[in-house]
């Protein structure tokens, strides 16, 4: 008979020395791969599928059978402290058990069995991202935040309903609503009138508007001013602003459009600085002549006539002046020919209306005129001159 070697373990099953090449792990003890099989169907078992009752192997169908919650017989739970397991061994928080490598879980710095990984109040399986720990029990985060979260208006218990419970009859708490919040219905809440100013003494910034704590996450900054964003919006109309559309009159932000209206210059063509006809300066039945710009003078003045004061103008300033409406002209506005000075509206032929330029314009006795009618009017006549063939007259 060959000799043993001294230290090896013996399987459990057979009370035979178990050497490295034949050995199998299970429940933190050494088993022939022969040997670690179901006691009640024989089917071959390894660390993942193995459970152990009296000192019995069974597998996990015939465990549950015979030995869980359903079974005719159901075996008696033993307490936590009572379960004893091998040294060095991994132990579950939950069942008790060890823990071997293939089911394990970690959360909160203990090891579970993957089964065993469930939030202590509802049961759901959890994973790393989904776990909270309080002392010493795993919940998932909804049952954390309902249980252990903060509360008050807009925490909803810390889950998903809606929960102003502060465990107080009848009362409703108010330190927890968010500024933004309060600057949406600041309208609703002062009733039309202005909002207690309050003790301001601390250094944190408020909204110029409804004069709240500005937090960075909603601050938006506007005529030297900080703002909630749903805060900077028109004085007038409520429309919402930004850098671009923003307008500042006595320390009130408004849009372009209403500062337009409301502060922009009136007249003709001005139209209040928006987008209507306005000549109204407040004053019954007045309508404004300074504003009118001379380009639009010269383009009615055949309308105006002698009775408006064409040509009757007081002339003695040393600005330039049109030859033909004898307003003044601007350099925008100015054209040159046949040594004077027109609107470019003005510098058209004095008999067909027909617009000039330096290369079509002709002169007879102070007036201009296209070639065609100075040829027709002052041209030499007789055969062979005339645009169409005439006969001279005695």
């Amino acid at each position: 008979m060959p000799p043993v070697l001294g230290g090896a373990d013996k399987c459990p099953r057979c009370s035979k020395n178990v050497y490295f090449a034949e050995e199998v792990r299970a429940l933190g003890r050494k088993y022939h791969k022969q040997c670690l099989k179901c006691t009640e169907c024989g089917k071959f078992l390894d660390s993942t599928n193995c459970n152990d009752h009296e000192d019995d192997i069974f597998c996990n169908t015939c465990y549950r059978r015979n030995f869980g919650p359903n079974s005719a017989a159901p075996a008696a739970v033993p307490e936590i402290d009572a379960v004893k397991s091998p040294l060095g061994s991994d132990q579950c928080q939950r069942c008790g058990k060890t823990v071997y490598m293939a089911e394990r879980c970690t959360g909160g710095g203990k090891y579970f069995h993957k089964r065993c990984f469930r939030c202590n109040a509802c049961g759901v399986s959890l994973d790393s991202n989904r776990l909270s720990v309080r002392e010493e029990e795993i919940y998932c985060k909804s049952c954390y935040a309902k249980n252990f979260g903060p509360k008050g208006y807009g925490f909803a218990g810390g889950a998903s309903g809606l929960s102003m419970d502060t465990g107080k009859l009848d009362e409703i708490p108010t330190s927890n609503i968010p500024s933004l919040a309060q600057a949406h219905t600041a309208p609703l809440m002062s009733e039309g009138g202005e909002l207690e100013e309050g003790d301001w003494t601390d250094d944190r910034d408020r909204c110029n508007r409804c004069r709240k704590v500005v937090y960075f996450a909603e601050r938006v900054t506007g005529i030297g001013k900080v703002f909630h964003k749903i805060c900077f919006k028109c004085t007038n109309c409520n429309k919402l602003l930004d850098s671009t559309t923003v307008t500042d009159h006595g320390g009130q932000a408004y849009c372009k459009a209403c500062y337009g209206k409301n502060f922009g210059p009136k007249g003709y063509g001005f139209a209040g600085g928006a987008s209507g006809l306005s000549m109204d300066t407040g004053k019954l039945d007045d309508i404004p002549t300074s504003h009118i710009p001379s380009l639009a003078q010269a383009l009615t003045a055949p309308l105006m006539g002698e009775e408006n004061g064409q040509g009757t103008e007081d002339c003695n300033d040393d600005k330039e002046r049109c030859s033909r409406c004898r307003k003044v002209v601007y350099f925008a506005e100015r054209i040159t020919g046949i040594g004077k000075v027109f609107h470019k509206i003005c510098f058209k032929c004095s008999n067909c209306s027909k617009s000039l330029d330096s290369t079509t314009v002709t002169e007879h006795a102070g007036q201009v005129y296209c070639k065609a009618c100075y040829t027709r009017n002052f041209g030499p006549k007789g055969f062979g001159f005339g645009i169409s063939m005439v006969t001279e007259q005695a």
